[in-house]
């Protein structure tokens, strides 16, 4: 346990730059995320496991682009290479996303915006380890 305590700690401080822009990347997605549902459910009146679908698409767009650029500075390798491992993270996270959100409506009976933060917390560490480690590296 203490040597992968040691090894997270080594990676963090070697990393600080791009897990900051990582997270600067995160809050801008969950931002395009929280106020594109908001204009979806409260303004259109949409169902909200429509809204939500929708409004991940939109943050999906911020969150890939962002961090292809800012956070991982990977944007010399094609496109295509990047984009089915990607489309894999992302239906993992849309999957997790859906049930939290619909958990937190369904079971919690609270509002879907509380349920989208949940879902952005469990999401959070599965993006960077696979952005990190998968999908950005040089393929």
């Amino acid at each position: 346990m203490k040597t992968l305590i040691t090894l997270i700690v080594r990676h963090i401080r070697q990393n600080k730059i791009s897990i900051a822009s990582f997270v600067t990347v995160g809050i801008l997605a969950a931002t395009v995320h929280l106020t594109s549902f908001h204009i979806l459910w409260k303004i259109l009146q949409l169902h909200y496991r429509v809204a939500v679908s929708i409004a991940y698409v939109f943050s999906v767009l911020v969150h890939f682009f962002a961090n292809r650029h800012f956070s991982f500075r990977n944007h010399s390798t094609k496109i295509t290479a990047q984009l089915p491992r990607y489309l894999f993270m992302l239906t993992i996270n849309y999957l997790v996303t859906l049930a939290v959100v619909s958990f937190a409506v369904e079971i919690l009976q609270v509002q879907p915006y509380i349920g989208i933060l949940l879902a952005i917390g469990c999401t959070v560490n599965i993006s960077y380890i696979l952005f990190r480690f998968w999908v950005f590296q040089n393929v």
